[in-house]
């Protein structure tokens, strides 16, 4: 299974970081996992069909970019 970073995701979409951050703990990206759960600014390991539903949600979605 191929997975992105916060920070590829937020590059890709023109957002920020925090934006993609707020959106796992929204839920919006289920499967999103900490590289070091035990550290609470650990990076996240996103799966890449969860970023493929949420960018298509999104594009269905009035903008909401942080």
């Amino acid at each position: 299974m191929d997975f992105l970073t916060t920070s590829q995701i937020a590059e890709l979409e023109g957002v920020s970081v925090r934006y993609i951050v707020a959106e796992i703990e929204r839920g919006k990206f289920p499967n999103a996992r900490k590289l070091d759960p035990e550290k609470q600014t650990s990076a996240y390991l996103i799966p890449a069909k969860d970023y493929a539903a949420w960018k298509k949600k999104r594009a269905q979605s009035p903008s909401q970019d942080g």
